[in-house]
């Protein structure tokens, strides 16, 4: 068995076009470093990972490292065409986390 048939056992055929999105779940990033949002993903053909956007506080995160501010996105080197198509997915997990947070306060 090749490789590539064990990687589309794992996460299916890529389709032949655009981008086949498995699972998409957003989480609040609440901490004393940072706020937002982190986004989980599962899609056909590529694989999973993570996309975070978040606007730091200026807390030190660890020892050595330096006190970061305002607005920092890790989209673990993912294309542009890629991070688009999940954001779209994403988008309305947002807003809803969103709207829900507004309509608690």
């Amino acid at each position: 068995m090749s490789d590539e048939n064990i990687f589309e056992k794992a996460f299916g055929k890529a389709p032949d076009k655009g981008y086949e999105f498995k699972e998409v779940q957003v989480e609040v990033i609440d901490t004393d470093a940072f706020k937002g949002f982190d986004i989980s993903w599962c899609a056909s053909g590529i694989g999973f990972g993570h996309v975070s956007i978040a606007w730091g506080m200026g807390e030190r995160v660890l020892k050595d490292s330096p006190r970061q501010y305002g607005f920092h996105c890790s989209t673990e080197y993912m294309s542009k065409e890629f991070v688009q198509a999940l954001m779209k997915e994403a988008a309305p997990k947002i807003a809803g986390i969103i709207v829900k947070h507004d309509i608690d306060k």
